[in-house]
C-alpha cells in the first residue's frame, strides 16, 4: 500500500472497499458523513449524537459497522467505472483513483472518486428521479456540499467536481470552489467533536 503526500494529509493507494480501505476508515469522521455533525450552512447538526457514538464503538471494537447496502447504492457502485469514464470524456479532466486521504493529525479522513492535476471529483449514480433532480436545480445538492469541501480541505484541492451520471439522460457537471467560510465553520464544529471522542476511547476502553 503505496502512500503519497497531500497536503495536511497522505494519500493512501488502496482499492476503494477493501478490507484495507475499512481498516483505514475505522473509527474515523469521513468526507460522506461530516454533514451528520454540521448543516449546510455551518451549524451543528442534530444527528451529531448518532454518529459520534458509531465512530466511538468502532474505535472500541475495531471494527467498522455494516450498514445495509440499497439497490439503488449496489447500483451505482457497479456503474462506478462506467460514469468515471464519462466525467473524463465529458470534461476533459484527467483523474486518478484513490484509496482514502487521511489527515495527518487528526482520525479524519475522506475517499475521493478521482483526483487530478488541478481538483477532485465526487461522482454519483443516482436513481432517475433523483438525477432529474440535480438537473433541475443545477447545482452541487446541500447533502453533498461538505463532503466536497472536506476533500479540499483535505488535498489542498480549490475546486471540485461533483457529477451525476445516468445512463439514459445527460450528465450533469458541477465545479464547486474551496469556501473557506464554510471550512471554517466545519473546522470550529468538528475538531471539537474529533477531540470528544478521542478523549472517550481512552476513558471507555478496557
Amino acid at each position: 500500500m503505496s502512500e503519497i503526500q497531500g497536503n495536511n494529509s497522505e494519500i493512501l493507494m488502496m482499492e476503494q472497499r477493501s478490507v484495507d480501505w475499512f481498516n483505514a476508515r475505522c473509527g474515523v469522521i469521513t468526507g460522506s458523513a461530516v454533514m451528520r455533525l454540521i448543516t449546510r450552512t455551518g451549524r451543528p447538526c442534530a444527528q451529531a449524537d448518532g454518529y459520534i457514538n458509531q465512530l466511538l464503538s468502532e474505535r472500541l471494537t475495531g471494527n467498522v459497522e455494516e450498514s445495509f447496502i440499497s439497490f439503488a447504492m449496489q447500483r451505482g457502485i457497479d456503474m462506478e467505472p462506467e460514469a468515471l469514464a464519462s466525467y473524463m470524456a465529458h470534461t476533459n479532466q484527467q483523474v486518478k483513483a484513490v484509496g482514502f486521504v487521511k489527515h495527518n493529525e487528526y482520525e479524519i479522513g475522506c475517499s475521493p472518486d478521482g483526483i487530478g492535476e488541478d481538483r477532485g471529483v465526487e461522482i454519483k449514480v443516482p436513481m432517475p428521479h433523483n438525477h432529474v433532480s440535480y438537473l433541475r436545480a443545477n447545482k452541487c445538492p446541500d447533502k453533498y456540499y461538505g463532503q466536497v469541501q472536506m476533500c479540499m480541505w483535505l488535498t489542498g484541492k480549490k475546486l471540485w467536481d461533483f457529477y451525476s451520471y445516468s445512463d439514459v439522460m445527460r450528465p450533469l457537471s458541477i465545479t464547486v470552489p474551496y469556501d473557506p467560510e464554510w471550512i471554517s465553520k466545519m473546522v470550529e464544529i468538528v475538531i471539537p467533536i474529533h477531540d470528544e471522542i478521542q478523549k472517550l476511547h481512552q476513558q471507555f476502553k478496557l
